[in-house]
């Protein structure tokens, strides 16, 4: 891994900010829609799935 890239080109952050929302969202009470929950369940699913398939792909060191 001698090539780095940026914070924001990684999966793995994207993947974790994604789940860090949806789960915020639930603790606030915030709802998408009449979904009781189940649509912000599902984007913190998505976003842990994300961020571990970004970290086994990843090729790249992320930039300081």
């Amino acid at each position: 891994m001698d090539d780095v890239k940026g914070l924001l080109q990684s999966r793995t952050v994207w993947g974790a900010l994604l789940a860090i929302t949806a789960t915020i969202s639930q603790l606030f009470g915030w709802d998408l829609g009449d979904t009781n929950g189940l649509a912000e369940q599902v984007a913190a699913l998505a976003g842990g799935v994300i961020a571990v398939f970004g970290r086994i792909k990843a090729v790249k060191r992320i930039a300081k």
